[in-house]
């Protein structure tokens, strides 16, 4: 089929590249392309998906990370968000951070109500406001920790074990590399009791003093 035909946005299209069924799971290989008139599409995301009619009934476990000492963040959220992130009011869902040390960042994330996605007719599967707040997990982190601004380039494996997150949870991010200009980490959603809701591996960012410009000018 044409891309063209799985354009949801003007110049933004989901291209499904290969549907794989193995047992009761189907395998989608899919590809996020941007669309410029007169030009090739450029590949922004690649990955494959794992869809399953239903998910398999496990109670949710805790989390078996260190826990993060609350020492809170060094300066206000709306700070913060001037500061180390560019998101508009809409994608500001971290409320506060209670912890942000060398060994991670603990926040708490709210769902706000806002529709970030405009197709009443489908069933979202995840909550992309915190999809979002994982990310800036990362932004604010380096941030407080490296004294540089930075962007994600690269989401390991994600898995979801609720088909519904509650309104609101935490955010938990655990840094395992962290390199002059990349760190890597892992991410987790879990409830008010701690339990895993949604965890993603191997989230990238790049870090770079000369983001912080770009941030400010909102020239991203």
């Amino acid at each position: 089929d044409d891309p063209a035909k799985n354009i949801v946005d003007t110049d933004i299209a989901i291209v499904i590249q290969k549907v794989e069924r193995i047992d009761s799971e189907l395998l989608v290989s899919f590809a996020i392309e941007h669309y410029k008139p007169n030009a090739r599409p450029v590949k922004c995301v690649e990955g494959t998906a794992v869809l399953t009619a239903q998910p398999q009934a496990k109670p949710l476990k805790k989390h078996n990370r260190q826990p993060l000492e609350e020492n809170g963040y060094p300066c206000t959220m709306p700070e913060a968000y001037d500061k180390y992130l560019f998101h508009g009011p809409k994608l500001r869902g971290i409320n506060k951070v209670r912890s942000c040390n060398k060994h991670g960042l603990a926040a708490n994330v709210e769902d706000m109500g806002h529709a970030l996605v405009n197709h009443p007719q489908d069933k979202p599967i995840t909550n992309p406001l915190f999809l979002d707040c994982a990310l800036q997990s990362g932004l604010l982190w380096s941030g407080a920790e490296c004294g540089l601004c930075s962007l994600p380039m690269f989401g390991g494996r994600y898995r979801q074990y609720v088909d519904k997150f509650p309104a609101k949870a935490q955010i938990l991010l655990y840094p395992k590399e962290v390199g002059e200009s990349q760190m890597c980490g892992d991410v987790f959603v879990v409830d008010e009791e701690g339990r895993v809701l949604a965890e993603w591996q191997d989230v990238r960012w790049v870090m770079s003093s000369t983001l912080a410009k770009s941030f400010r000018s909102n020239k991203l």
